[in-house]
């Protein structure tokens, strides 16, 4: 597994409006550091926001209708988790975030 992928989904919190907060559940000197990178990479800038909370509209809807419709969750993880042509879809930490424990399930072929 790739550990930098597990510690970025425990760093950061992807609200469903696009915005990228520290996750509540660290430390405070965590929570600090989080907003730090946040800042500095300008992970909450207009245009980021927006995409993203669209992308995480987008995926929500997905699997909203899949569990609806009683059609298969690991199937649709795969299709935003799993890299094609060896590059991952945009966001892919906030999908990432949306498929939960699913996301484990799945292979990682980036070992």
């Amino acid at each position: 597994m790739n550990s930098s992928v597990c510690v970025h989904a425990e760093y950061f919190t992807y609200v469903s409006d696009g915005r990228v907060v520290p996750n509540n559940k660290l430390p405070d000197i965590e929570q600090a550091n989080a907003q730090y990178t946040i800042d500095a990479l300008n992970l909450n800038a207009d245009y980021l926001v927006t995409e993203r909370a669209k992308w995480i509209d987008e995926i929500d809807e997905w699997i909203d209708e899949h569990i609806q419709k009683d059609m298969s969750l690991p199937h649709l993880a795969a299709v935003y988790l799993l890299p094609r042509d060896g590059r991952f879809d945009p966001f892919f930490s906030a999908a990432r975030q949306r498929f939960g424990p699913l996301a484990e399930q799945l292979p990682n072929d980036a070992d």
